[in-house]
């Protein structure tokens, strides 16, 4: 789960679902529920109220409180450091998940998040505290959730492409609410199994997911510590740059906090409907696999044409056999018997029968020459008598 939500935090944008089982690279799903993590984020840079403006911001000298509020009752307080009126160290960006538990509610519409988070970046802070400071610019202000739900899903495979399609998605009223939840220690004494109710009308009819309290708990709290904290920003000469935990200093580079908000539930989505997360009660979803097979579809009428063709042949075949036969005509197929005896200058038509023409064949010699009237023909320079 931990490697989920680094995926989720380092590259958001590359998030995948999960991939099913295919083996013809064809297959079709019917509609399935799957227990999994939404997300939601609110810009509210400009319901953030400036709790303590000075009334000479570029007088300021020394270390300074700066104090903010959030909309839902968040009040976000830290101190900057200003040296002969240069901003010499403040924060880049603030996290935190410590405001009233109500917050989620009144502004994200959520009851009892997994995790709630306002996220406070300020690009607008220069050196020179006359160019802009914490008490004369907003800051960018997001408040974001991750929470449980249950996911509806139209997935099919077409040429070993996955194409997934969110059709619905549902959460429970109640949240899932913790008690504690404190890392390493007893916190989690009081928290319940959350459960998820999906409504009647759902693809599964009124399928029950049930989150262990242990793994609620202890889940909720590495969130608030893992993704909660500040990157300080230093002009001074000498402090130099204050750097941050990774995650931190990813955070930082984040504009798009609903992409990455929506990485990180796709990301432990993912990982909750895998093989590898062990989680128990896991049902597979069975499809349909198709695979591609020869398919001869004969159209009879196209056949006509060769059946008659060869039909014809057949009946002009017989019509010359009988003639043949009637005029009692020599088969030659091949022979040139019948070259020398039909238009042969100098040879005898006396021949009768094919023996005959035979013998004489044996005692003739041609040649092919230019007579007078410019015709090219077979001359005979050679004969003998028949026998």
């Amino acid at each position: 789960m931990k490697a989920a939500v680094y995926d989720g935090v380092f590259k958001p944008s590359s998030a995948n679902d999960v991939s099913p089982t295919c083996p013809t690279g064809n297959c079709t799903f019917p509609l399935f529920d799957t227990l999994a993590v939404c997300s939601k984020c609110l810009d509210v840079s400009n319901q953030v109220v400036i709790n303590n403006t000075p009334a000479n911001p570029s007088a300021l000298e020394g270390s300074q409180e700066v104090s903010y509020s959030l909309p839902g009752g968040a009040t976000i307080d830290f101190s900057v450091i200003f040296e002969e009126g240069i901003l010499a160290q403040g924060p880049a960006i603030i996290l935190t998940t410590d405001f009233p538990s109500n917050l989620s509610k009144e502004t994200l519409g959520l009851q009892d998040p997994l995790f709630t988070l306002a996220v406070l970046q300020f690009p607008n802070v220069a050196p020179e505290i006359r160019d802009g400071n914490y008490y004369n610019t907003q800051p960018t202000t997001n408040e974001c959730a991750l929470y449980f739900c249950v996911k509806t899903y139209n997935a099919s495979v077409v040429n070993g492409v996955l194409n997934s399609t969110l059709v619905a998605s549902w959460t429970s009223d109640t949240g899932t609410p913790t008690v504690g939840a404190a890392l390493g220690s007893t916190g989690m004494d009081g928290t319940q199994d959350a459960v998820l109710q999906a409504p009647v009308d759902g693809v599964n009819g009124n399928h029950t997911y049930v989150i262990p309290a242990g793994s609620l708990a202890n889940l909720r709290a590495w969130l608030n510590v893992t993704l909660q904290g500040t990157m300080n920003t230093s002009f001074s000469k000498v402090d130099g740059t204050i750097w941050a935990k990774d995650v931190i200093q990813a955070l930082n580079e984040t504009t798009d906090w609903n992409g990455l908000m929506s990485g990180v539930a796709l990301s432990i989505t993912s990982y909750i409907r895998s093989d590898a997360s062990g989680l128990p009660g896991v049902v597979q979803v069975n499809g349909t696999a198709y695979k591609i097979e020869t398919y001869v579809h004969v159209r009879w009428r196209w056949i006509a044409l060769p059946i008659v063709l060869v039909g014809l042949s057949i009946v002009f075949l017989v019509a010359t056999i009988l003639k043949n036969e009637n005029k009692r005509a020599l088969a030659w197929k091949s022979s040139s018997l019948a070259l020398l005896f039909h238009g042969l200058e100098g040879v005898g038509r006396g021949a009768e029968g094919r023996g005959q023409m035979e013998r004489v064949a044996k005692h003739t010699r041609v040649v092919l020459r230019k007579g007078g009237d410019g015709e090219w023909k077979l001359i005979n320079t050679r004969s003998s008598a028949l026998p």
